[in-house]
Parts: structure tokens; C-alpha cells; sequence
């Protein structure tokens, strides 16, 4: 009798059954059933053994197919001093056998689909110039690693397209708000060269307007690119110093008292009694607060009201924007501050980069703070933005502001 051993190797998609591990136990017919038993008693790894009659493979005999019957009353006294051979020509069935370069799906299917009393049975795989028994148990092992790796696979699939279709529809909106401004700026440009000596002078310093205003638009373009740039590669500095959070909420609201008026939206700050002074980059977050601002009012309908309130909670400062606009699909709420993702609801007419509230994350993250959206009971939604509160001696300090440990608020001390 001989006995070898192949290792298995690591189970891939299109992986075969010829990487999985299997035995070489080989018996002569005529030797006895006994030296079968004595075999598997030593080696626990065995799976069955390979009956040799001459050169042909008379049977394939398993491990629990012989104990199983040698437990049998008088089966051993019987069998054990007789040749292997009759003891697989009363008991055995035909034995499974596949070629090497079958696929683990399908000999497992194969496997499966035998009579219920051989679905365990070893099989018999040949490899083109030798044989080897696999454990049907290992090769079910390896199926069920392999759907594992398959969902994974699919899954990671799933998550590149819908990176890619992000990044393409970023391209196309990027594309889009770029051109916008650069056609408005080449436009008037050409009116003021073309009218240069003959307009009115109120003509000109409305061309002149309009092209401020559109290159206004596309350096705010191109500086969402560059800070989302910076702030993902670690090289944007924060300039923290004291400053009235209340007071930025109110300049920030100011600025888009026109912007409202055109759309007809109100907006109602509620700001606290108590102070409002911490430690932040004044510009930084005035910048979140002018994005969340921006979004409300673009996504509000006509006559509709954005509820703006900053308080305290806890050892940090809670502002929250709130909207009547379409809300946004709860499979959303984390993705829309991914970058080049916009809602589902709103991308389709809204325009922007997909940018803002990415960007936005980043600030409030490097302040140490949190930001994040949830869905009114009403309509439309409410964005947060969290950030700690400076302790008064430390509102003289900035460089120990920044390293300072931040204590959340529970989410049970957030009210609406």
C-alpha cells in the first residue's frame, strides 16, 4: 500500500478541485481487510482508500463505509481476515470520479446530487497520470469559501461601479458648472471689447459686473477643488483662535438675505442667550455654515421657511439647518457626504460638484467636531453641525486647542 499527500492551496474564484487536498492510499485487492482497518486506526486523515486489482481501480473504500460495517454483529469475524476484495464487491457502489480540472461548484454539485447514503462518500480525482481521494467535506468547505469570496468579489464590484458612476457624474456636472461661468465671462468680455467706444458707461460697468460675478462663481469652483485636495491629503492648516459662533451663524445668514429673496424663502435663526464664544478657524467654518446655508435655500420651495438654531449641549455648540426641502432617501444619508455624491432626489436639477459636503466633513472633523443629517418627521431635512466648546483658559491658548481630548454629546441631548 502507498500513501501520499497533496496540499491544498488558497481557494480563488475559478479555482479547481485539483487545488484541494487530497490522499494516495492505494491497496491490493487480495490484502486484507484487516491492514485496510490497521491503515485508517493510524492515519485519522485518511478518507478511504484506492483498491488496486493489477494496474485498474477496482473500488474506492471509505473510511466510515468500512467501520460502519465492520460494527455490524459478527462483521468483523467475518470480513477482517478476508481480502479487501470482497468485502467492496458485497458493500461498495460505484465511486464518483472527476477529472482535475473540474470546477469546485460543479463537483460539488455532482457530489450533492449522488444517493443520499454515498453524498459523503471521498471522490476520486484524476490528475491525468495518478488518482487521489478529496473529503467531500473539504470540498464543501471550499464551495462555501469560494460563495463567500464570490459575494465579496460582487460586492466590491458593486462599490468600483458606483464609485465610477460618481466620479463620471462628477466629471459631467464639474464640466458644466465650469463651462457656465467661463461662458459668462467670455461673453461680456467680448460685449465690452465690441462696445468698448460706444456703450454707455452704465452698459460697461454692467458688463463688468457680470464678469466679476462670474469669475466670483468659478474661483468658488475651483477653491472647493483645491481645499477638498488639501484637506484629504493632510496639507490644509487650521488658523484657530476665540471666536462668537452665534455671530458667524448671523454674518453667514446675512449674506444670503438676497439670495433668499430672489427664491422667496425666509430664514428664521434662533440663537441662544448664553455665550457662544469657542475656538475655530473663523473662515473655515463660516464656509460650512455659508455650504449648509446654500443647500437649504436651493432646495427649499417658493414661500418656503429654513429654521437655523445654534445652542449648547453638553460641553459643545449644536447648530442646526433646517429645510422644506425633498428630503433625502435614508439609504442616502451617510453618502451624501461622500465626494462627487449628491442625493438621489435633488441631483438631477441642483447642479453643484458634489463637493460641498465633503468638504464640510473634513472642516468639522478637523475641528475636531461632527456633522451629519437626518430626515424631519415633517419635511425635508435637519443638517447638525457639533463642535466643542473651548473652557475660557484655553480660548487664550490656540495651539493647545487643538490637541485637546472632545467630549460628544449624547444623542439623546440633541432635540429638534
Amino acid at each position: 500500500m502507498t500513501m501520499q499527500a497533496t496540499e491544498s492551496k488558497k481557494t480563488t474564484i475559478g479555482t479547481t478541485i485539483s487545488e484541494l487536498p487530497t490522499c494516495d492510499f492505494t491497496v491490493d485487492a487480495d490484502a486484507s481487510t484487516e491492514s485496510v482497518k490497521e491503515a485508517f486506526d493510524e492515519r485519522a486523515d485518511l478518507v478511504g482508500a484506492i483498491v488496486l486489482d493489477g494496474d485498474q481501480i477496482l473500488e474506492v473504500v471509505s473510511r466510515d463505509g468500512l467501520f460502519r460495517h465492520l460494527s455490524r454483529a459478527f462483521f468483523r469475524e467475518i470480513f477482517l481476515k478476508r481480502p479487501i476484495r470482497e468485502f467492496v464487491e458485497m458493500w461498495c457502489g460505484d465511486f464518483l470520479r472527476l477529472e482535475a480540472d473540474c470546477t469546485i461548484n460543479r463537483a460539488a454539485e455532482v457530489a450533492l446530487a449522488r444517493p443520499h447514503e454515498q453524498a459523503f462518500e471521498p471522490i476520486l480525482v484524476d490528475y491525468g497520470g495518478r488518482v487521489g481521494l478529496l473529503d467531500t467535506q473539504v470540498l464543501l468547505v471550499a464551495q462555501a469559501q469560494l460563495l463567500s469570496l464570490s459575494r465579496l468579489v460582487e460586492e466590491q464590484r458593486d462599490a468600483a461601479e458606483t464609485a465610477n458612476r460618481s466620479k463620471s457624474e462628477f466629471l459631467a456636472n464639474i464640466s458644466h458648472e465650469l463651462r457656465t461661468p467661463l461662458h459668462g465671462i467670455l461673453s461680456y468680455a467680448r460685449f465690452g471689447l465690441n462696445e468698448a467706444t460706444t456703450a454707455e458707461r452704465s452698459e460697461l460697468h454692467e458688463f463688468f459686473h457680470n464678469v466679476d460675478h462670474c469669475a466670483e462663481n468659478l474661483l468658488h469652483l475651483v477653491n472647493d477643488l483645491l481645499d477638498l485636495s488639501k484637506l484629504e491629503a493632510g496639507r490644509m492648516t487650521f488658523d484657530f483662535r476665540p471666536a462668537d459662533l452665534g455671530e458667524l451663524v448671523a454674518v453667514a445668514i446675512d449674506e444670503f438675505r438676497s439670495l433668499c429673496a430672489e427664491h422667496k424663502v425666509e430664514i428664521r435663526y434662533q440663537r441662544p442667550e448664553e455665550a457662544t464664544a469657542t475656538m475655530v478657524d473663523p473662515d473655515r467654518i463660516q464656509q460650512v455654515f455659508r455650504n449648509l446655508l446654500s443647500n437649504a435655500v436651493k432646495f427649499s420651495p417658493s414661500s418656503g421657511t429654513i429654521g437655523v438654531r445654534l445652542r449648547r449641549v453638553g460641553k459643545a455648540m449644536l447648530l442646526s439647518v433646517r429645510d422644506e426641502g425633498p428630503g433625502i432617501p435614508p439609504d442616502e444619508i451617510e453618502a451624501v457626504f461622500d465626494k462627487f455624491v449628491q442625493s438621489s432626489k435633488t441631483k438631477s436639477n441642483s447642479g453643484g460638484t458634489g463637493l460641498g459636503l465633503a468638504i464640510c466633513r473634513e472642516i468639522v472633523a478637523g475641528h475636531k467636531g461632527r456633522v451629519w443629517v437626518e430626515n424631519n418627521a415633517g419635511v425635508g431635512c435637519i443638517f447638525y453641525v457639533e463642535l466643542p466648546v473651548a473652557d475660557p483658559d484655553l480660548l487664550s491658548d490656540p495651539m493647545s486647542w487643538s490637541e485637546m481630548h472632545v467630549h460628544r454629546c449624547p444623542s439623546s441631548d440633541i432635540a429638534q
